[in-house]
């Protein structure tokens, strides 16, 4: 199996999970932490079988996952589990550039410039991940010039009653612009 510096095998704990916010969930809460822990095994394995060739064995997953149910807060966890999962991916990039270097952007650009299926779903990330960790000044016009020309999805979080096909089309968006975001942090050089 192919991996980088955007190691997708192994733990799903760099895709994010909502770690000490599950104690004391109350039930309901509990049920959708359980969802999106299940989800999450289902994403990566997904963009493993992708890293890897196996676009079979990630149709496979991905199918898996766009049929769970929505939770009782009208989240798909598939959907969620894929945002947070690019979400972490594209931090883990950001703190591993460091203060001058804008590698974390520059892989960014790439995926942009090649137009990588999904590429709306990266910006928003992109978006999300400055807002939650403000960049340094000069990555962030960087990121206004990369974001000047270029519409960032909506929020898959708000994604609402979508089918089993459109959620694992929406999936394999996301699979395939982590994939692509990775492929490019490695080709820069990155490790984390």
């Amino acid at each position: 199996m192919t991996s980088g510096p955007h190691n997708f095998e192994g733990s799903t704990d760099a895709w994010g999970t909502f770690g000490e916010a599950r104690d004391g969930a109350e039930d309901g809460r509990a049920q959708s932490f359980a969802s999106f822990d299940a989800a999450t095994i289902r994403f990566v394995r997904a963009v493993e079988a992708l890293v890897g060739g196996d676009t079979d064995g990630a149709d496979r997953w991905i199918a898996r996952a766009a049929r769970m149910p929505y939770d009782d807060e009208r989240i798909h966890p598939g959907l969620a589990a894929a945002t947070m999962g690019l979400f972490d991916l594209v931090h883990q990039a950001m703190e591993a550039s460091g203060p001058t270097e804008q590698a974390w952007l520059r892989a960014a650009e790439r995926v942009v410039a090649d137009e990588a299926d999904g590429t709306p779903h990266l910006l928003r990330t992109l978006q999300d991940v400055a807002e939650d960790f403000p960049p340094e000044r000069t990555d962030a016009r960087l990121l206004r010039a990369l974001l000047r020309d270029e519409q960032p999805a909506p929020s898959l979080f708000n994604a609402a009653g979508l089918d089993a096909d459109n959620v694992a089309a929406l999936l394999w968006e996301v699979a395939r612009v982590a994939v692509a975001y990775g492929n490019a942090c490695t080709d820069l050089g990155l490790e984390f």
